[in-house]
């Protein structure tokens, strides 16, 4: 749903699409036909829309003004491999999102590019969560040491570094 309610993402059939949540028409965002488009997050901002398409022949995330005017961008190029959920930064300015690899990630809306910060190659499809602050990252990955337990770590985005906060036993 966006910001302001007024309107829902979905993503059908390759297509990215823009229902009302009342009256009006249905828009067709991406207008891809042949490529595959999916998982659609809106910014929180409701200024732009995130998702992944294999339109350069890998899946990979770009982003497009909201409004419905030309401008989509990618903004990673990571290569070979599938992507999940993007999620945004409280401030619209980053997104956080994982492959199938088990690599975490960070992309910039403003420079464009693209960062691993991490990597689990025991979890997949990585759930974020934000601080309001935009200023670090939470989620789970395997702990310290383990080889089968999960805990939870901290990505301070300003340092760069990552942080176990958690013991194996405990997330």
């Amino acid at each position: 749903v966006s910001p302001s309610g007024a309107r829902a993402l979905f993503e059908a059939r390759g297509e990215i699409l823009t229902v009302p949540a009342e009256r009006g028409d249905t828009r067709n965002a991406t207008r891809s036909s042949g490529v595959a488009d999916r998982d659609p997050a809106w910014s929180p901002d409701g200024k732009w829309i995130a998702y992944f398409s294999d339109v350069s022949g890998e899946y990979e995330l770009w982003v497009m003004p909201a409004d419905g005017s030309p401008g989509a961008r990618r903004l990673s190029e990571i290569g070979r491999g599938f992507r999940y959920r993007p999620a945004w930064s409280p401030d619209s300015r980053s997104i956080a999102f994982s492959d199938s690899a088990g690599a975490l990630y960070l992309a910039s809306l403003e420079s464009g590019r693209t960062i691993r910060f991490d990597v689990d190659p025991l979890v997949r499809g990585t759930r974020f969560a934000w601080s309001p602050d935009s200023s670090w990252i939470a989620y789970s990955r395997g702990a310290e040491g383990s080889t089968r337990s999960t805990a939870i770590w901290l990505y301070d985005v300003a340092a760069g570094a990552t942080h176990q906060v958690t013991s194996g036993w405990f997330s």
